[in-house]
């Protein structure tokens, strides 16, 4: 018989109920709080060292609500103060803490103490622009939902002019392997060959998709917003804190769309 904590026992510990998912995930606390990888930590969760109110934990998939005590071997383990960053990601990027092919990853844009920031949802590689890192669980789970469909603003520079007709097959829907694309606004920039993209889907590759399938080359895509955040003159490949302000309305932004 396995006195640990289990799945069930997890579950009635944290007493909010199994359909609750707003706790962040013990390997996600453990190695926010700078006890390493996530790798790492699942690994003493498996060796018995990880209790959960005084109970030794089985169960990779419990999440960490308030007024739980985690320790380490014992150790009493607090969560880091919450911390979001604005990046500019640089091209030939991978959004990934890891990559197993190891290539450059955000990451590698961080100094050693933000290396505990886990990516907001993903950019493509060869995407540049605006992306969210934070060790807030609850914030990165409630931007990364799809019900919670962020206005995102891209810059785009094709190979050719758009075309107006085009332009309102993008606005109208595209269908692509039995998903409808479709963006809130296409305004031709300049040429015509540069094009800024709104919208809120967070499909994959949702943009390079669309384009595509009407015959454009996309040379460049750049992300310049993300809600009420902006990119402004942040340098490619440098970040900054995020202001008490800018979270705020961030929050604001997701509670005023539940």
């Amino acid at each position: 018989m396995n006195s640990g904590l289990s799945s069930r026992s997890s579950a009635n510990i944290s007493s909010r109920g199994e359909e609750n998912t707003l706790g962040l995930r013990i390997n996600r606390f453990l190695a926010s709080s700078g006890l390493g990888s996530r790798r790492r930590v699942e690994e003493s969760i498996r060796r018995g060292e990880v209790t959960v109110d005084g109970k030794v934990l089985s169960d990779l998939s419990f999440r960490v609500q308030p007024g739980v005590k985690v320790k380490y071997r014992g150790r009493l383990i607090k969560p880091r103060p919450h911390l979001s960053l604005m990046l500019n990601k640089p091209n030939n990027c991978i959004c990934s803490r890891n990559d197993p092919q190891k290539r450059f990853t955000v990451m590698d844009c961080l100094e050693k103490k933000y290396q505990h920031l886990y990516p907001i949802g993903r950019l493509d590689r060869n995407t540049t622009g605006l992306l969210l890192l934070s060790n807030e669980g609850a914030l990165a789970q409630r931007l990364s939902h799809p019900s919670y469909e962020i206005e995102k603003i891209y810059q785009v520079q094709l190979d050719q002019p758009i075309r107006e007709p085009d332009i309102k097959r993008l606005c109208s829907g595209i269908m692509d392997k039995g998903e409808n694309l479709v963006f809130d606004r296409v305004k031709p920039l300049s040429s015509g060959v540069e094009v800024e993209i709104s919208l809120h889907s967070g499909k994959n590759r949702v943009i390079r998709r669309a384009l595509e399938a009407l015959n454009y080359k996309i040379l460049s895509l750049h992300r310049i917003s993300y809600g009420n955040l902006i990119l402004s003159n942040l340098a490619r490949g440098k970040y900054r804190p995020l202001t008490s302000q800018e979270l705020r309305k961030l929050r604001h932004l997701i509670s005023s769309q539940k």
